[in-house]
């Protein structure tokens, strides 16, 4: 059905299209009671009201005129008077334009502008229905001040009467009340409720269709009250009674049938039209009502305390009574949750099978076994709904046709030559496919609605058309999104069309749409909520579309909107959205701060589906973004027992789910549960979307991620470009998706220190991201970051600077000087001037990002840990052992607070600190330390990971100085052995961990087995292949002509020496510039003179090139 919130679905019709008229029409009369011959009352309305009711001489008189002969109204041939009630007269009329018999409901002289209203109002509800079991509005019209609607004619009788016409079965008056709930129901997917349906209100036409009319008293859940001595009737005036009860200008219903809440002023929905039904029917199966009183405040009081009054013997069977009985409960929480989960119990008779199926039009359609009495015309219900469901198919026509497409294309191309062209390609692909979906999902829940219902969906199709508005709303928001294009809005186009949740997804599951409140569980939407759902779907597409401050502005507003109704889900929903953007803008304090009132607002609302996604949100902010590790597994834990709870294993709500847990485990630095996290929801999105989706594509850059972090760098290669092949098959080559992909691939090439690939796939990241976004935009400095690295690696620490001078530059253009963004670059280029010596430059960059973070994080951020442990490393390096110390014990309260004790960074902070400790000749602690750290690398990487070759040189060293050369010698073997097993990570390394066992063996005498382990530095040393570094290279001649001189071989001695002095007097220049600190030049100065008098005192002379120094 059309959405209540589309314009094109108002069926109103103009006044002006009326003439001015009410005049005699001679010449017709003949035809026109041939045409109409065999009228049978209409409509009922005066059915259970007293003659002395319409004692106003003004509307005899019109009917006198009426009856003298035909007279129009407008283009109406007034014929008969069908029925009188307090606000109006209805007559059957003729329409000549349209060769059709009509009703005509005009409103009586007298009647004020209540009355108006009232009238216009059950125009405009009725108008909102385009259902089989629903009484047609097709004009709305005024003549001299007085409104009346034109209306489908219904020859036959009312409920009422055909209930007292003869005795029924019960299996019969079902089958009759079945019907009426279809239409009934359909009012409530509409947001409508119409609060006075009883059996006058309900027509049995001669074709065989039952139809609710009268709306009059429809309105959207407004709360209503009616004062005493209103039994019977209704009252537009606001006026206190005995009761203590007012009216407040709603039209009320009639108290035999109205429900509690509408006699003690409370909140009416939908499920206030479920009492007035099963009074109704409870009355038509036992042959009175269930509450009985005498008067107003006894009817009151039974109704409001859940009287019922025993039924008399019959042969209705007691599961029905139960069925009905439920209806009737006091709480409306108790009842049933919606008309469609009502009719479903009431389909439930175990003695028959009741439906068949049939094939409508392509669509799977159901039609009720056909009560005695009531004849089906199956032919022409077949035609209305395919009539009916085509318009409802279309309805996305308006905003996506042709034209759209053009004019987006036009606008896409002007925006960024080249690229706008191949982006509109790809996205309108995207368009085209939902909009297809979209129609072909809005066309089979129209046709379940209107023709019958299936088991599994007759009870959720209101839920189903919420459903498919939302997504329908999240479409035209994204079309909005798109009316001001720049380059991150046009570069993440097609991404955000792709992104769009799928419409048919609403078939399967309507706990898709917001509108569900549990699993399984659909509540009929109220259309002022239903409307913020679409504003909200409206908001999500800004985020798919990158628009984040104007989806944070949208956001605040629908939030406040969304408190304001009470509806404590809703608020939920709204507050996630601002948690979202307030994360997309950086801002995750306050992205926590939404979550956190979203979560209380889901628990309040019981716990439903958006608490998921609300748990989801948190665990990726605290965990991941903030490094809160225990907060973000603390979430997840929540988010655990929500998919245990509604039963969702294996659903993409647990792949959600996992992917927040992956992100938590990476901060963790728990690399292998993050594989875990991510290789599991790989696995079920790739069994619910395909192996070709976005989220596949997802899931296989962060499992390549985590792979990466664990040394198995063939895994996650495969996996970085299985998702870049998805996404360029998906999103076209030039979408910056792809260029993250690249990006992820380098990365991997960077930890393997390959790197010339890893620079040949930063490079095309690189150009792809400049044609895409622009060469200024941040996502360009974050790939210079990385390009940097590996430039530093290579050994060009000119272009790394460089590099990061520009990834500088744009960061301080694009985000100003004290963004926090730019603390990241400020650290990597204190990195840079570190590697080359440049001391006071380097520590001026770190105390820069220190005091960025500071002034923009919260005292104690984990962040502020980097800093710290990177002016730690400079103050090392000059020297400054005692403040380097207090820097790096900074960096570790800092990580341990923040982390947890047992975290990567911390053993990072922990190695470091070892080697100070070192420094200042506090040997016990400083092994204490290494040993801690070593447990720590252990324990988060494995016990064959490289890095442990790190610790395991510091501990030989301590021990070496401490004189427990056995615990050394067992250590070094340990690395030794490490190193063979994985001797590519190894190999920079190496001939370090070689030239520590061999020189200690020497010292022990231990000739061979020195010579022995000293063979793969002997190796090294002659390849050019070997990443030997200069220090190390002089370490290695030099004990290489130590184990010469303590064998007798006086060649080997000398060379091996004059190599050694020579690295050291070229290491001892390089450190002599004014680039560097006196302190480093001082100590490679110190280690050269104690080669050369080593030399000296055997007798070795430096070589030629020496003495011209």
């Amino acid at each position: 059905m059309p959405s209540s919130a589309d314009p094109s679905s108002d069926s109103r019709a103009e006044a002006s299209d009326l003439e001015d008229t009410l005049s005699p029409t001679p010449g017709f009369e003949e035809a026109m009671e041939a045409t109409i011959a065999g009228d049978d009352t209409w409509g009922g309305e005066d059915e259970e009201l007293e003659d002395d009711e319409f004692e106003d001489e003004a509307l005899e008189d019109e009917a006198q005129r009426v009856a003298r002969g035909p007279a129009r109204l407008g283009r109406y041939v007034l014929l008969s008077k069908l029925g009188e009630g307090g606000m109006g007269v209805v007559h059957a009329a003729y329409d000549p334009k349209l060769e059709r018999k009509v009703a005509v409901k005009l409103l009586r002289v007298e009647s004020d502008l209540r009355g108006r209203r009232r009238l216009e109002r059950e125009a405009q509800a009725q108008a909102r229905l385009a259902h089989p079991n629903v009484v047609r509005v097709y004009e709305i019209g005024e003549y001299e001040g007085r409104v009346f609607i034109v209306m489908e004619f219904v020859a036959g009788q009312t409920l009422a009467g055909w209930l007292r016409g003869a005795k029924r079965g019960w299996r019969e008056i079902v089958g009759v009340f079945e019907a009426a709930g279809r239409g009934l129901a359909a009012a409530h997917a509409e947001g409508l409720v119409h609060r006075d349906f009883k059996p006058e209100n309900v027509m049995l036409a001669e074709d065989g269709r039952v139809l609710v009319m009268d709306f009059g008293v429809a309105r959207a859940d407004r709360p209503a009250t009616m004062s005493e001595g209103e039994l019977a009737g209704e009252s537009e005036e606001a006026q206190p009674g005995p009761s203590g009860l007012t009216a407040t200008g709603a039209l009320l219903g009639t108290p035999a049938y109205m429900a509690p809440e509408q006699f003690d002023a409370r909140g009416v929905d939908a499920r206030s039209d479920q009492f007035s039904f099963c009074v109704s029917l409870w009355e038509a199966l036992y042959g009175r009502r269930p509450f009985s009183g005498t008067s107003f405040t006894e009817l009151c009081w039974a109704v409001s305390s859940g009287k019922l009054e025993p039924p008399p013997p019959s042969d209705v069977p007691s599961w029905l009574r139960e069925v009905v009985e439920r209806g009737l409960a006091v709480s409306p929480k108790r009842r049933w949750p919606s008309m469609d989960a009502l009719l479903e119990a009431l389909g439930e008779d175990p003695s028959r099978r009741r439906r068949r199926w049939l094939m409508l039009g392509g669509l799977v359609a159901l039609v009720a076994a056909v009560p005695v009495g009531v004849r089906v015309n199956a032919a022409r219900e077949q035609a209305a709904t395919e009539q009916l469901c085509g318009a409802e198919a279309g309805a996305l026509d308006e905003r996506w046709n042709e034209a759209t497409r053009e004019a987006l294309g036009q606008r896409f191309a002007a925006a960024k030559p080249g690229f706008g062209a191949e982006a509109w390609a790809h996205t309108s692909g995207w368009m085209d496919a939902f909009a297809e979906d979209w129609a072909a999902a809005r066309a089979r829940s129209c046709a379940e609605a209107l023709t019958g219902r299936t088991q599994a969906q007759a009870a959720r199709h209101a839920a189903i058309d919420a459903c498919l508005d939302e997504r329908r709303a999240s479409f035209e928001g994204l079309l909005a999104a798109w009316e001001r294009l720049d380059g991150e809005t046009l570069a993440l186009a097609t991404s955000a069309a792709a992104s769009l949740p799928s419409p048919t997804r609403c078939l399967e599951d309507p706990s898709e749409g917001a509108a569900a409140s549990e699993v399984g569980s659909w509540a009929l939407p109220d259309p002022e909520q239903a409307a913020l759902r679409q504003q909200l779907e409206r908001g999500w597409a800004l985020d798919f579309a990158g628009r984040y401050e104007a989806g944070l502005e949208l956001a605040t507003t629908l939030a406040e909107r969304a408190a304001a109704t009470g509806e404590r889900g809703l608020e939920a929903e709204a507050a996630l959205l601002v948690a979202r953007f307030h994360g997309r803008l950086g801002d995750y304090e306050a992205a926590v701060d939404a979550g956190e009132r979203a979560y209380l607002a889901a628990v309040a609302d019981g716990g439903s589906v958006i608490a998921l996604r609300v748990v989801n949100e948190l665990a990726a902010v605290e965990g991941r973004d903030l490094s809160r590790i225990e907060r973000g597994l603390y979430w997840g834990e929540l988010g655990r027992m929500y998919i245990e709870r509604f039963g969702l294993e294996g659903s993409v709500h647990e792949a959600e789910l996992l992917a927040s847990l992956g992100g938590v485990y990476m901060r963790a630095s728990n690399y292998e549960a993050m594989r875990e996290a991510y290789a599991r929801a790989l696995a079920i999105d790739e069994a619910a979307l395909g192996e070709v989706s976005l989220e596949t594509a997802d899931m296989r850059d962060a499992l390549g991620t985590a792979l990466r972090s664990l040394g198995r760098y063939d895994e996650a290669l495969e996996s970085a470009i299985a998702a870049k092949q998805v996404r360029e098959q998906l999103l076209g080559r030039s979408h910056p998706e792809v260029a993250d992909s690249l990006y992820n691939i380098g990365l991997i090439y960077s930890a393997e220190e390959r790197h010339d690939e890893a620079l040949a796939a930063f490079d095309e990241s690189l150009a792809g991201l400049e044609r895409t976004l622009g060469p200024a935009h941040p996502r360009v400095a974050k790939l210079l970051n990385a390009q940097a690295k590996v430039l530093a690696g290579k050994g060009d620490l000119e272009a790394a600077g460089a590099a990061l001078e520009r990834a500088l530059a744009i960061d301080e253009a694009s985000l100003g000087e004290d963004h926090p963004d730019l603390a990241g670059s400020l650290n990597n280029i204190g990195n840079i001037h570190g590697a080359l010596g440049e001391y006071e430059e380097a520590l001026a960059a770190y105390h820069r990002a220190l005091k960025i973070w500071e002034a923009s994080l919260e005292p104690g951020h984990v962040h502020l840990a980097i800093a710290h442990n990177n002016i730690a490393v400079v103050l090392h390096a000059q020297g400054h052992y005692e403040a380097s110390l207090r820097a790096y014990e900074r960096a570790l309260a800092l990580r341990e607070a923040n982390l947890g004790e047992e975290h990567l960074e911390v053993g990072s902070t922990l190695h470091n600190m070892a080697l100070v400790l070192g420094e200042l000749g506090r040997y016990e602690e400083a092994i204490a330390a290494a040993e801690r750290s070593r447990e720590i690398f252990e324990a988060s990487l494995g016990p064959e990971h490289f890095r442990l070759i790190w610790s395991f040189e510091a501990i030989a060293n301590f021990l070496r100085e401490q004189g427990e050369d056995e615990r050394a010698l067992e250590t070094l073997r340990r690395a030794q052995r490490l190193c063979a097993t994985v001797p590519e990570q190894c190999a920079e390394r190496m001939v370090e961990v070689h030239r520590s066992l061999g020189e200690l063996l020497l010292e022990r005498g231990e000739l061979e087995q020195a010579e022995a382990a000293l063979a793969p530095v002997v190796e090294a040393l002659a390849s050019t292949d070997a990443r030997v570094e200069a220090e190390g290279r002089v370490k290695a001649y030099f004990v290489l002509a130590k184990l010469a001189d303590a064998q007798g071989e006086d060649e080997a001695r000398a060379r091996n020496w004059a190599a050694a002095e020579e690295a050291a007097r070229a290491l001892e220049d390089e450190s002599s510039g004014s680039l560097v600190e006196d302190s480093l030049h001082a100590e490679h100065a110190e280690h050269a003179e104690q080669i050369a008098a080593w030399g000296r005192a055997r007798g070795l002379r430096a070589p030629a090139a020496r003495g011209a120094r």
